[in-house]
């Protein structure tokens, strides 16, 4: 990776989380659970990418990473109330987040990366209406569902966005279970 889109990613980074972090604070409940999503903030990674213009799949992974590590940080640095296993999560997730979406987006207009994001989106605001409730996982899902329609291919996208949201579904149960623990 070129310092330079270091540089932008660890900026979108910092930015996001201090965005994420207002907009918990300022947002009625449930709309401030929009500011705390891992699927949303997948898309901070996304928009480091398209800021850096890098279209190697590798290196946007990692800048996609980097991104979501330091907007973790960030989000974790200007909270009261988080614990270290959350930190260890958000870590966790958002490396794992960040990469692909990075990844993804060195692939855009490609319907498989749009189906990729939108799926990630798409699993998360299902397990929400599934199993929390309101009216902001209805708004989630139509973002996801939308990501799909720029899709050159937009039918392929919206499938497999539905098969990674059921796989995802089952792993923020996973992630559930752990956080739990």
């Amino acid at each position: 990776m070129r310092l330079p889109a270091v540089v932008v990613a660890v900026g979108t980074g910092v930015a996001a989380g201090l965005v994420a972090r207002g907009s918990f604070s300022a947002l009625p409940a449930p709309w401030d659970t929009l500011a705390n999503t891992s699927a949303l903030w997948g898309l901070a990674g996304t928009t480091a990418v398209l800021l850096t213009r890098e279209r190697r799949t590798g290196p946007a992974a990692g800048l996609g990473a980097l991104c979501l590590l330091v907007m973790a940080a960030v989000f974790a640095a200007t909270s009261t109330d988080v614990t270290v296993r959350e930190v260890a999560l958000w870590a966790l997730v958002g490396t794992v987040a960040g990469a692909a979406f990075g990844a993804a987006t060195a692939r855009v207009p490609d319907w498989r990366a749009v189906g990729a994001m939108g799926g990630v989106i798409v699993g998360e605001a299902v397990y929400g209406i599934a199993l929390i409730g309101g009216p902001q996982w209805w708004l989630e899902l139509a973002v996801g569902v939308a990501l799909c329609g720029v899709a050159r291919r937009r039918a392929k996208a919206l499938g497999l966005a539905a098969g990674l949201a059921v796989a995802l579904f089952a792993a923020y149960l996973l992630y559930d279970a752990v956080a739990a623990a």
